[in-house]
């Protein structure tokens, strides 16, 4: 009999073993399907398209109803005219603006504000004008005296197009970022699951948003104290990569699982019980993103590629292992903001924080409105 129980136990580990790999590859490979960015628009247009033909049947029927009847063309007039509506042949009445590629056009601007304006304006910097310049002053000065100077000069410059360019810069690309992400995810969930559902209240959606940010932040500084109590590197890398990788993964969904309704508690949950999957699924952009030594192109780097890995998201099926195989990853970080919002928003007499989520206990929670592929 324990021959036989060792036996098994064995066969479902084995099992479960397959299942974590599986899924930890099925979350590398939906990360990658970038395919959709293409098509969402084009499948949104022809939706309206097929509309406008089906108003302009009701219409010619209309015309016919005083006693004519319809001609055998009417249904053909009735898509060349929407065709034609459609090409800008024929003008319309309605003051609708004309549709747009909403998702393929923030993305585009995505890659030139961060990309062409921003990273290439540190490229020429660092590896044309400085050159150029330290040039220039061996050529009027001579080798030693232009040395001197330049090693004095170097900083100085480096101080000034850092704050007058790049800091400025950085904010307001942050902010336009953000606007445009979140008109990328919106639109995505739109097309595919129709309309976003709501939190409960304004205030939860408040308190949910400012405590996502706490928690993401305080996931980040988890991660550096980790690595930094680590004294093998390769063993510290790879744990930084790990909270790098969630954390994208959080940041992929996070849009998706907020317009479904579903607060900060449950997302990390979901997350925590599904962690192969996610660890897959962020790793392309975590690797990609922490290759550039500097933090602010490691920036350019992630905002231009992050709207792809947006609408992956939105449309990826998150796939379950064979058994329970919860990480309480973000306890840690749940904890010490609790902490930090219990000790802000405390109320005199109360000692629990003013809507402070926490981490359910129950790791697959029934009411997370998840689809997830089954294994």
């Amino acid at each position: 009999m324990n021959a036989q129980a060792n036996y098994y136990n064995k066969l479902w580990s084995l099992q479960n073993f397959k299942s974590v790999i599986y899924a930890f590859c099925k979350g590398f490979a939906d990360s990658l399907k970038f395919s959709d960015i293409f098509f969402l628009d084009s499948m949104d247009q022809q939706k309206n398209l097929e509309k406008q033909i089906e108003k302009d049947q009701r219409k010619e029927r209309l015309l016919h109803h005083r006693g004519d009847s319809p001609g055998p063309s009417s249904d053909n007039l009735a898509k060349k005219r929407a065709l034609e509506k459609r090409s800008g042949k024929v003008s319309s009445n309605s003051n609708k603006e004309p549709e747009r590629n909403l998702i393929m056009e923030r993305t585009i601007k995505c890659c030139v504000l961060n990309g062409c304006f921003f990273w290439f304006s540190i490229v020429v910097f660092e590896n044309f004008m400085m050159p150029a310049l330290h040039w220039l002053v061996l050529a009027v000065l001579g080798a030693t005296a232009g040395n001197t100077l330049w090693s004095n000069v170097v900083p100085m410059l480096s101080v000034t197009f850092t704050t007058l360019w790049i800091l400025p810069f950085y904010l307001l690309s942050k902010v336009v970022n953000s606007i445009w992400f979140a008109d990328i995810a919106d639109t995505a969930f739109a097309k595919k699951s129709g309309r976003p559902r709501m939190m409960t209240s304004f205030s939860v959606s408040i308190a949910d948003t400012v405590f996502t940010i706490v928690v993401e932040t305080i996931f980040l500084v988890q991660s550096t104290i980790f690595s930094m109590c680590i004294p093998i590197a390769a063993v510290s890398k790879m744990m930084s990569i790990f909270h790098l990788c969630l954390l994208n993964a959080l940041y992929s969904f996070e849009y998706k699982w907020y317009n479904q309704g579903l607060e900060l508690h449950k997302r990390l949950a979901f997350i925590e019980s599904h962690w192969p999957y996610f660890l897959g699924f962020g790793m392309p952009l975590a690797l990609i993103a922490s290759y550039p030594d500097s933090q602010v192109v490691s920036g350019c780097v992630f905002s231009i590629l992050f709207p792809l890995f947006l609408v992956s998201g939105n449309q990826a099926q998150v796939k379950a292992t064979f058994e329970d195989v919860t990480m309480k990853i973000f306890n840690p970080t749940i904890f010490l903001s609790n902490m930090i919002f219990s000790r802000t928003l405390a109320i005199p007499g109360n000692p629990q924080p003013i809507n402070s989520p926490r981490v359910s206990n129950s790791s697959r929670e029934p009411r997370v409105s998840f689809t997830t592929a089954n294994s």
